[in-house]
């Protein structure tokens, strides 16, 4: 979302044609000059989230690895498909290769923490 808020908020015409839409004339460019203001606050209200969710993470984790990994391909594949619904942005046939490569590692890597987990809890018992 902190990506899409600052697409939103450094596209003045974007914001522009916006407010155009739902608002008169004269209040659009005050308008406009208040949501872009909004979209430049959002950028670093969900970078917080994220960052407090990530640190999160990091505690549930068996590995900092995993809640990494996790962490940067949701932001990959949320900022991608937010973009492709809300800006009409068209995603190539290559970088849906890209995105189940990422997707199969990340699956290798929470396999192989579980793995580890398991094997762990067998060594302590033994």
């Amino acid at each position: 979302m902190a990506s899409t808020s600052a697409k939103i908020a450094t596209n003045g015409e974007m914001v522009h044609l916006l407010c155009q839409r739902f608002m008169s004339e004269e209040n659009v460019q005050m308008a406009a000059y208040c949501m872009r203001v909004i979209f430049f606050v959002l950028i670093f209200l969900f970078n917080a989230l994220m960052w407090t969710l990530f640190v999160k993470a990091l505690q549930y984790c068996s590995s900092t690895v995993e809640a990494t990994v996790t962490n940067t391909a949701s932001n990959f594949f949320f900022t991608a498909v937010v973009s492709s619904v809300l800006f009409g942005e068209h995603l190539s046939l290559l970088w849906w290769l890209g995105s189940v490569i990422i997707l199969l590692g990340l699956l290798l890597i929470h396999r192989g923490s579980a793995v580890d987990t398991t094997e762990s809890k067998i060594e302590k018992t033994d």
